[in-house]
């Protein structure tokens, strides 16, 4: 997948979201020409621009005035239409409504919320399921993903067709809990998710990517449930330095920069295409909030306006962290995580580049340090210092794949390693 497919695409289904009645029964190639063509239709904008550096950020344009011009009071400089990688219009909203764009942009991301069903090769949905016998699995998706992320991607391998395989035959249900990851906090969801295994009493295993870590934790710290075994993959158990309220606008380019450079340098990125699609809509929402594009100090505490990014932040006053560890948890079972620390080589363009601005201290004299999103080592998302830290009080069995230049925070489930470790940490031998 090219870098200007990945926008392209994105575009065409954000398009889908604003208007589907307008644009779904269009082929791709006229809503494309059908979007070029709104440049003047008094909706805001936000664009996605590349710098001289090959990196991307955004931009946020007001809407334009009847018979004027549009004002630039949002633009430190005049963005050249060579440089501007994407557009997306969208008709402009007050700040009361930003609840309501979160919701939606959930619903969008992530429309199969609830408990499913793995059942004769595909997910139906399976609001409480009934389950007494035999051994469950239960899979738990990350920020802007969906239940679907994990049969794509373990299908997308031969170590992972056999994994699931294998599940299929040591496992009497295998389930998927589909979340809201933006307007709701994670203590939320795992009262959700505990609503939904109600009726299971048969033991549980759990494998959860990303911020589905929070909602296990979350679901052990409040009930008792019969969890036996959980494996961590990449989640950030005490925050991210990606969630840091005054980060948020670095942040959105950052996210921006990873999926672009993923997309540019990897065939089979498909696995980006949720990331790309989730910073797109957080970019309309916080534009003006924001102001992308301004070169006007301010603090990012927009973030706060986010549940789902709130709890995840790495920093020492977060109150849903402190919670999180506050007391001992209802359940205790084994825990385990898995995750990488990203670094990629000198000579891979343009993901070095992109590496370089947002993790590497050494270049900040260069670029600044409001630039800078992690201060350590990290797989593109989560802090690698975060992924084996229960709270200040202790650690899980943690396998650390090293620095690597391949594994990141979106391919996890397609390293033959991490395939390897789900297999051996769920056998059910052990």
């Amino acid at each position: 997948m090219s870098s200007s497919k990945l926008w392209a695409d994105v575009s065409d289904r954000l398009a889908l979201e604003e208007a589907p009645t307008q644009l779904s029964t269009l082929p791709i190639g006229q809503r494309r020409r059908r979007a070029a063509t709104r440049d003047a239709d008094g909706r805001a904008k936000v664009e996605l621009v590349r710098d001289e550096d090959g990196l991307l950020r955004w931009v946020y344009s007001p809407p334009t005035t009847p018979g004027g011009t549009g004002r630039r009071s949002y633009r430190s400089i005049r963005v050249a239409p060579d440089d501007v990688v994407q557009s997306f219009r969208f008709n402009d909203f007050g700040a009361n409504a930003v609840t309501d764009k979160l919701i939606e942009a959930d619903n969008w991301l992530t429309p199969d919320q609830g408990m499913q069903r793995w059942q004769d090769g595909h997910l139906v949905a399976d609001a409480q399921p009934q389950i007494d016998k035999g051994r469950v699995l239960l899979l738990v998706h990350g920020t802007f993903s969906k239940s679907q992320m994990w049969f794509d991607e373990l299908q997308a391998t031969e170590a992972g067709r056999k994994l699931l395989a294998g599940w299929q035959q040591k496992y009497s249900a295998i389930l998927a809990f589909g979340h809201a990851t933006l307007s709701v906090a994670a203590w939320s969801n795992a009262l959700d998710l505990h609503r939904a295994l109600l009726n299971v009493s048969a033991p549980i295993d759990v494998v959860c990517h990303s911020r589905g870590g929070l909602v296990v934790g979350w679901l052990m710290r409040l009930r008792a449930v019969p969890v036996e075994r959980v494996v961590f993959v990449a989640s950030p158990l005490v925050g991210t330095s990606l969630a840091a309220p005054d980060k948020l606008r670095a942040a959105l380019d950052m996210i921006a920069s990873y999926a672009d450079a993923v997309a540019a340098v990897s065939k089979q990125a498909t696995g980006i295409l949720p990331f790309a699609e989730g910073v797109s809509l957080l970019a309309k929402i916080f534009g003006k909030v924001l102001h992308l594009g301004s070169t006007t100090p301010i603090v990012d505490a927009a973030v706060g306006l986010v549940p789902g990014l709130a709890t995840q932040q790495l920093v020492k006053n977060n109150s849903d962290v402190r919670q999180l560890f506050a007391d001992p948890w209802l359940s205790k079972p084994k825990m385990f995580g898995i995750g990488a620390s990203f670094q990629p080589d000198e000579s891979a363009q343009p993901i070095w580049k992109f590496w370089r601005r947002f993790s590497h201290i050494g270049d900040q004299v260069k670029y600044g340090a409001a630039d800078m999103v992690f201060p350590g080592p990290n797989d593109l998302v989560v802090d690698v210092d975060s992924m084996f830290r229960l709270g200040e009080g202790g650690n899980i069995a943690f396998e650390a794949l090293g620095v690597g230049p391949t594994t990141h925070h979106t391919n996890y489930f397609r390293d033959e390693r991490v395939i390897a470790y789900l297999g051996d940490q769920l056998s059910i031998q052990s």
